[in-house]
């Protein structure tokens, strides 16, 4: 039996989770509703995106060979949070301002659900 000395718990990985901040060119089509595109087409129509409409550039993508590069290819990341603004962007204002109603009422639900089951401290039962 030896006798090793009782291990501490590993510490936590201080790691930046770069799929919070960042999204490829999947999320882009999940988001585009755009499923039955193949690659190919894929890199055509996002970078179309980014061409014609407004869409937000990738970040610079390092190519062996040419260093690095900001076009549309299937390793590319974008910044996640300007991704959504411009698909959120994308709608009408009255769908938008319904949205936005309906993301205020259940929060408003929630928070009457949660202040319903809270207790005072110290409180004197009367």
């Amino acid at each position: 039996m030896s006798a090793l000395a009782p291990s501490s718990p590993p510490a936590p990985d201080r790691r930046i989770d770069a799929d919070r901040f960042t999204c490829g060119i999947r999320y882009i089509k999940q988001r585009a509703g755009a499923l039955r595109l193949g690659n190919t087409a894929l890199v055509r129509y996002v970078a179309a995106l980014v061409a014609d409409s407004g869409f937000p550039e990738p970040f610079p993508l390092f190519v062996k060979g040419q260093g690095n590069t900001r076009e549309v290819r299937l390793g590319s990341r974008w910044n996640v949070r300007a991704v959504d603004a411009w698909f959120d962007g994308q709608l009408p204002p009255d769908l938008a301002c319904a949205i936005s109603q309906q993301d205020m009422a259940r929060a408003a639900d929630t928070m009457d659900q949660r202040a319903a089951n809270l207790r005072l401290v110290g409180a004197s039962a009367a």
